[in-house]
This record gives C-alpha cells, structure tokens and sequence, in this order.
C-alpha cells in the first residue's frame, strides 16, 4: 500500500470519527496530490506518484505552514497560528524525521 493509499484510508477514519480538522486536512493533501498528477498528466508524464513524490508535496505543504505561522505571529494573530500548527503537526506525521 503507497502513501496516498494510506492518506485515503485515512481520510474513511477521520471522517467515520467525525474528526473535521484532520478530514479537512486529509482532503487538502489528497487535492494537492491530485494537481500534481494533472501536471505531470499535462507535461506528458505518467500521471502515478512515486511516494518521494508524495513526500515532495507533503514538505511543500509544510513549508508552507511554517511560513504561515510566522507571518501570523507576526501579526498577533495566535487564533491562526495555533490552527497552522495543528495542521502542520498533522502533515509531519507522514514526512520523515530529519
């Protein structure tokens, strides 16, 4: 079973529980990996992910993130801040420790 297989199965838990955060982000993941097959679809490529494709997308998403929290905090906007670093804890859980 690949990464986005298992995001899938995921995703049936989270929204079996009721748990609309990580469903929320389950689903975000799984559409970025959707684009990303339609781009290389679109340049002509095999539309499959390999799984360090997977985690490319996943440690974009988290880049992301920690952007995001900064600039928030920066801002004084702890509401948004603590509601990025749920996310982002929620996306480390898949990217390997460094």
């Amino acid at each position: 079973m690949n990464l986005k297989d298992t995001l899938g199965e995921e995703l049936k838990n989270a929204l079996k529980s009721g748990d609309k955060v990580r469903s929320q982000v389950l689903r975000f993941l799984l559409a970025q990996l959707y684009n990303r097959e339609i781009e290389k679809r679109g340049a002509g490529q095999e539309p499959a992910l390999a799984d360090d494709e997977i985690l490319q997308v996943f440690q974009k998403e988290a880049k992301r993130r920690r952007e995001a929290i900064e600039l928030f905090r920066k801002g004084g906007r702890q509401d948004i801040v603590d509601k990025e670093e749920q996310e982002l804890a929620m996306i480390d859980v898949y990217l390997p420790k460094a």
